[in-house]
């Protein structure tokens, strides 16, 4: 599959719209060097003006990480550094951060984040490492309910967010990605499915017809809850 730079394509689009959110899904971070994707993601912040969420993951494709010279091995520990150091970069006047992967001190980046803070960081993946990585440095989390069961796999991030004492933080954002799964009804049960189980926001993975793109859009918005017939 062919794709495009997240980041572009999402800078394009925050141009001809003004209330669309929007989100990377996700970014391997990792593979990126720091302060350049700081820069990147902070210009994208006030294109936007403020409607960018950065959805980042470690990947899984070690020959993506062997392609571009970095280790496959020791993403984790990059990957925990470069969330902290983009965070100092956006927050600090003369930014320092001493770590093992990224070191720089009397970084000036300007200008600051259209989002105060920075655009929240949302940890995408399903494991544990992810589940421990968003509870403790990140903002959110953004899982993608294909193969496990939704109940006990929430039991283990609310686990994760008890450690870090964030269980009733009223900031933290909780994301699920949805795959398509069948007819429009499989999609309402899952859902429904998901906000017994608390989640109030989700990425939907849906076919559409650039042919009947109006009627698709309706059918699976009825489906969610959030067409015009179910609001009503």
């Amino acid at each position: 599959m062919g794709v495009y730079d997240p980041l572009l394509a999402i800078a394009v689009a925050a141009q001809v719209t003004k209330t669309l959110r929007f989100s990377t899904s996700v970014l391997i971070l990792p593979q990126r060097p720091a302060l350049l994707t700081a820069k990147e993601v902070l210009t994208l912040d006030h294109i936007c003006q403020g409607r960018f969420e950065f959805g980042v993951g470690s990947g899984w494709s070690k020959e993506e990480y062997d392609a571009l010279g970095v280790s496959f091995e020791r993403r984790g520990k990059r990957f925990d550094e470069y969330i902290l150091a983009i965070k100092a970069a956006w927050t600090q006047d003369r930014a320092k951060f001493d770590g093992e992967f990224v070191k720089f001190e009397n970084v000036v980046l300007l200008p600051k984040p259209y989002t105060p803070g920075g655009p929240p960081f949302l940890i995408g993946g399903d494991s544990e490492a992810a589940m421990r990585r968003s509870a403790t440095i990140g903002d959110g989390w953004y899982g993608w309910w294909a193969k496990y069961e939704l109940a006990p796999h929430l039991e283990k991030l609310r686990a994760e967010l008890r450690k870090a004492g964030r269980e009733n933080d009223p900031n933290y954002r909780l994301k699920l990605g949805i795959p398509y799964g069948g007819t429009p009804d499989d999609l309402h049960k899952k859902i429904e499915e998901a906000r017994r189980e608390g989640v109030k926001e989700f990425v939907m993975a849906l076919p559409f017809s650039s042919k009947s793109l109006d009627r698709d859009l309706e059918v699976w918005a009825q489906a969610a809850g959030v067409g015009k017939k179910a609001a009503a």
